[in-house]
């Protein structure tokens, strides 16, 4: 049913590590952007509100780091993937910076 984005009013060029988390909320048909467990911007793009709030009723595919027909790709490295089956807490976020930042500062 279309596709969301959130932004984050930061770009970097300092060649270091970042932490990114992207949440979808289907309990609350939000989406959510993190950056070094700091939030960006929620809801932003095309309208959640007409989105399933399961995501498992999601019949498309996942792209990490560019679009679909691959324009806008990301230029870097990236470490670490993790999808959970639900929308995690801003705690749970902080939480997974703190275990992991330690790796890459």
């Amino acid at each position: 049913n279309g596709w969301h984005y959130a932004k984050y009013p930061k770009s970097w060029q300092d060649n270091g590590w970042h932490h990114f988390t992207g949440i979808w909320d289907g309990a609350n048909k939000v989406v959510k952007i993190y950056i070094d467990s700091q939030a960006g911007s929620f809801n932003s793009g095309a309208s959640p509100s007409s989105e399933s709030s399961n995501f498992s009723d999601y019949d498309g595919s996942l792209k990490l780091g560019g679009q679909s027909n691959n324009a806008n790709l990301f230029s870097g490295n990236i470490s670490d993937v993790s999808i959970y089956d639900r929308a995690i807490t801003a705690d749970e976020v902080l939480q997974n910076y703190l275990a992991i930042r330690g790796r890459f500062q």
